[in-house]
């Protein structure tokens, strides 16, 4: 029996298979000692970085959160613990392998933030995250600008896991997609004509028990 591999790179520029193909297609990878150079759906030359896939025509975007997938490191916990979870299968088709569950405790403010996100002021961003309840179900992005005079205004959104549903938006413009086995991606684009002095953008994660609550009745 012949088995077809389909990476349909025009319609989904992506080194992960698209959902025709069997379940045994292997996510493929890339290798590159130095910087290269692309053309955009806008049609400009793009720089890539060393060991980033290139795709002509794909729209040009940058990962500036690092150690994105990683809480361990440059992650600040406020009244919560996170831990990998080896019993929650990953969302199926992000190339993701690991799940990290956040726990919290019995404070009213429950969060998992950085402060160190580069940006190039003035410019719009979009920050996204997979997640699943537990034994919460709904969420919150906070963001703000790192500068004196950018603290505000701060961009909110909130989603609920359990209805597949963004709630209030601040600020922030929200989008949630349903990825199946009760994952979804949930994203805020914030576009930031009052944070044109920052470079940095602090981004929390939030985790609450009502839309339209910063606070947590946890306890």
């Amino acid at each position: 029996m012949t088995q077809t591999l389909r990476y349909d790179f025009l319609n989904k520029p992506s080194l992960v298979p698209d959902t025709e193909s069997p379940s045994t297609t292997p996510d493929l990878s890339i290798t590159r000692a130095t910087k290269a150079t692309m053309v955009d759906a806008d049609g400009y030359i793009r720089e890539v970085q060393s060991g980033e896939a290139r795709f002509t025509g794909a729209t040009f975007a940058h990962n500036r959160c690092l150690q994105s997938e990683d809480f361990t490191t440059g992650w600040t916990n406020g009244n919560s613990v996170d831990s990998v979870d080896a019993t929650v299968s990953p969302p199926a088709g992000t190339g993701i392998t690991t799940v990290t569950k956040v726990a919290q405790d019995t404070s009213t403010l429950v969060y998992i933030r950085r402060s160190d996100i580069e940006f190039n002021p003035g410019e719009s961003v979009v920050v996204s995250v997979y997640a699943k309840a537990g034994t919460c179900s709904i969420i919150y992005f906070n963001s703000l600008g790192r500068s004196a005079t950018d603290s505000s205004p701060q961009a909110l959104v909130w989603f609920n896991l359990g209805t597949g549903a963004v709630g209030t938006e601040t600020v922030g413009s929200g989008t949630i997609e349903d990825v199946g086995d009760g994952w979804y991606r949930c994203s805020m684009l914030i576009t930031q004509p009052d944070w044109a002095s920052s470079t940095q953008v602090e981004h929390g994660i939030y985790l609450t028990h009502a839309d339209n609550t910063q606070t947590s009745n946890f306890s």
